[in-house]
């Protein structure tokens, strides 16, 4: 039996857990070796029986550059193995590695609270789709953890602010510039009312490509100022890289700080000013300001006029070129309150009012009384006769390509059911918004495109359908391909990188070419998506099965963490 219910942000560079204490106070739990954070790196040992996570690991991360996985955070639902060993020849589900970060996490926060760390939250980017939550999911899942919830960052971090504890009406704006991942969230909150405006964010900017920045001038001014032109060797390599990010912390709060090198006995001090170190980084600063504008000009469309408030998350906001910017083009004064620790204790707060709704849930269930009202899922009746108002599906290569309905022939062909409402977890509120748009490989005009059915930045739960016809006799399956992007347009132009897994549809015997069938997207609260169909000649039922090629089979989940729980994780 658990004392506490925890809340973790699983971090791109570093990771972090809490608990609600006895006096309802979010605390971070430290780790094994005294530090609130932990690095999110992973170093296996070649027989895979040992695994080290954090410091240790990062502090040999160019030694054993082989067998240490870091950023594994940017390849969750995105790549299905990465690889690593002495010659990168063993592979290994990104869900397996953040597995051992979340594993590390929790055993130590479970010695030092004489607890068996078990029901938790976990956060992720507010712009992840269906797969990534998926896979942060199975690597909870993998580590022996009960996942409650899977919980947005700026949320958790509005949570944490104490947003949801104030009365009136503000809007706020999270920028959440972490160690990998940055994102940037419009949100409107009324005491413990959440609504989820808009958002967006980049997979590939984050704290770590201000460091490369900056490495890349140390290097080089060792260079002009003893002209070594030997390649540096790992040793030199590793010393640097733990030398550029402790300057990089040191110059948020000195104007200036000396970078000591020796390589091969040849000596430099490389000084580094603040001023210097913001011009080199410039332009990526310049990528955060160019998104949250954009984002800003997108909620203007959802009726924002004015931000209430502006909150820095994410330890990457300490520098001070950051606030700088933000004073600067938005007038306004952000608000800074424990950045590295903002998310993981505000899913600490959300898990309380979590688990307590899953613990009345269950009273209520064991007491025969009805917990969840029916989906209501009325579908519109339609004579489908005229093969004229529709173009066909064909089976090519062994694929079904779809096409929805000529809209100027067939108004209202996209069909939405009635939403299941917010999240309501005790006072807190969540109204979340699709993080991305989904489609399906379709023909239309002559030409394969990628025809979206849910559309970024819909109120969650989200349910659409589209009609679909087939393309030949007797077809018993049809494989639909699933596409993944943020693109708000009804079709557009395929790209393969979008594409996240098939929804198999088993149809009925003896249907006729032009069958209809409507094709449903469910995206639930927490952005996962599932897809169903009806054939509406026979009006028969038909089942869709859905998975994301990045995500692990359900059996191999199990399997990994039977196996996991055997490894010795230091």
């Amino acid at each position: 039996m658990s004392k506490y219910v925890y809340g973790i942000d699983l971090g791109t560079t570093y990771s972090c857990i809490a608990y609600q204490d006895e006096t309802g106070r979010p605390v971070v739990v430290q780790n094994s070796e005294g530090t609130n954070t932990t690095p999110s790196v992973v170093q296996i040992s070649e027989s895979g029986n040992e695994v080290i996570v954090g410091q240790v690991a990062k502090d040999n991360a160019v030694l054993s550059a082989g067998n240490t996985i870091q950023m594994i955070k940017t390849k969750m639902g995105r790549e299905k193995v990465v690889y690593y060993g002495k010659d990168l020849e063993k592979e290994i589900p990104p869900a397996e590695v953040s597995a051992y970060i979340l594993k590390k996490i929790a055993q130590d926060a479970g010695v030092l609270l004489d607890d068996n760390v078990k029901d938790v939250v976990i956060t992720c980017p507010a712009y992840f789709g269906d797969a990534e939550r998926k896979a942060t999911a199975q690597a909870g899942e993998i580590a022996g953890l009960h996942v409650i919830a899977i919980l947005d960052e700026p949320t958790a971090a509005a949570i944490y602010y104490g947003c949801t504890r104030e009365c009136e009406n503000k809007t706020v704006l999270v920028y959440d510039l972490g160690g990998g991942t940055f994102d940037v969230t419009v949100m409107k909150i009324d005491g413990g009312d959440i609504q989820v405006v808009c958002t967006d964010g980049n997979h590939d900017l984050g704290g770590k490509d201000w460091d490369d920045c900056l490495y890349r001038y140390v290097s080089k001014q060792f260079v002009e100022q003893t002209g070594y032109t030997e390649e540096f060797d790992d040793e030199t390599k590793q010393d640097l890289a733990l030398k550029v990010e402790r300057a990089k912390i040191q110059l948020s709060k000195k104007e200036k700080t000396i970078i000591s090198m020796n390589v091969d006995n040849i000596r430099a001090g490389i000084e580094v000013t603040r001023e210097k170190f913001e011009e080199l980084t410039s332009s990526l600063l310049e990528l955060t300001k160019d998104l949250t504008l954009d984002v800003l000009d997108m909620a203007q469309n959802y009726g924002v006029t004015e931000i209430s408030e502006l909150l820095l998350v994410g330890g990457s906001t300490k520098m001070p070129q950051v606030r700088k910017m933000i004073e600067s083009e938005l007038s306004m004064e952000p608000k800074v309150l424990e950045p590295d620790e903002a998310v993981a204790k505000g899913a600490a707060i959300f898990a309380i009012v979590k688990m307590e709704e899953i613990v009345k849930a269950n009273k209520q269930e064991q007491s025969g009384e009805q917990m969840m009202d029916e989906l209501a899922f009325e579908k519109a009746a339609k004579e489908l006769d005229d093969e004229d108002i529709y173009t066909y599906m064909y089976a090519s290569d062994g694929q079904l390509y779809a096409t929805d309905f000529d809209n100027s022939k067939n108004e209202g062909y996209l069909l939405p059911t009635e939403s299941q409402g917010p999240a309501q977890v005790g006072n807190v509120t969540i109204h979340t918004k699709t993080t991305k748009s989904f489609g399906v490989k379709a023909l239309k005009n002559d030409k394969i495109v990628i025809s979206n059915i849910i559309y970024k930045n819909e109120d969650t739960p989200c349910t659409k359908t589209k009609l679909f016809g087939l393309a030949e006799d007797d077809q018993e399956t049809a494989n639909i391909e699933v596409y993944e992007s943020t693109n708000l347009a009804d079709a557009f132009e395929v790209d393969q990188d979008y594409f996240i897994g098939n929804a198999i549809l088993e149809l009925p015997k003896g249907l006729k070419q032009g069958s209809v069938v409507e094709v449903t997207m469910n995206l639930s609260n927490e952005g996962t998506l599932s897809v169903t169909g009806k054939e509406l000649t026979t009006n028969q039922e038909v089942m869709a099965t859905f998975a994301s090629e990045c995500i692990m089979e359900e059996t191999d989940v199990e399997d990994t963490r039977k196996r996991v729980d055997n490894i010795v994780i230091i």
